[in-house]
């Protein structure tokens, strides 16, 4: 499971193992938010009645209380192509584009090259809005999805890349070790996550 939004030094990864060696208690703090990893991972857990997140970049805090209102979720939103122009106009303004559109998230840089911004464009409007003609020209070779939704296009094309494109991994990170696999440095019982309990609340610190 990923916790959190996307966002530069995220402890998504080992979010569990933090949460596992922390004490119960009535509620938690998470003074230093940023992506909400650990109020997420927090949130799931039910060891805390309510767990509070406080961050003090206003853009990622307004991202991540859309997020957990639904303002993202498929039946609602639908993403929009954003250009590296437009992400240099408004990634002072919108969380959603600073972070998710920005190469690593680090809210800085656009998230393509411009070498290959074209092409992350035509495969973008395939996978989002079924227009798979610039697609199936550029790949000389007919691309149709079934899926509904664009989560599931998007599956489709994975399994696309994976069957009809050849990508190795570099032997630099093919050795690199999980992170999500080290074990907590003090010795705790793992967090049980899925239903969250019923009086676990996440809010906001004004």
């Amino acid at each position: 499971m990923r916790y959190g939004l996307p966002y530069q030094g995220s402890k998504n990864k080992i979010a569990e193992n933090i949460i596992s060696i922390l004490p119960k208690g009535k509620r938690l703090v998470d003074l230093f938010g940023g992506g909400g990893a650990i109020s997420h991972c927090a949130s799931l857990s039910g060891k805390w009645e309510s767990v509070y997140y406080n961050d003090f970049n206003p853009l990622v805090v307004d991202f991540l209380r859309r997020a957990i209102n639904g303002d993202y979720s498929p039946d609602k939103f639908t993403p929009e192509w954003v250009s590296c122009e437009d992400f240099l106009k408004k990634k002072d303004t919108d969380g959603y584009i600073k972070y998710v559109w920005s190469f690593g998230n680090d809210g800085r840089t656009y998230i393509f090259g411009k070498e290959i911004e074209k092409v992350k464009r035509i495969i973008f409007n395939a996978v989002v809005s079924c227009d798979t003609a610039e697609l199936t020209e550029l790949l000389q070779k007919p691309v149709k999805f079934s899926g509904l939704t664009y989560i599931e296009r998007r599956a489709e094309w994975r399994n696309f890349c994976l069957k009809n494109i050849n990508i190795s991994t570099p032997p630099l990170y093919s050795d690199r070790k999980n992170i999500a696999t080290a074990k907590p440095a003090k010795p705790g019982k793992p967090a049980k996550h899925g239903k969250p309990a019923r009086r676990n609340t996440l809010r906001f610190i004004p």
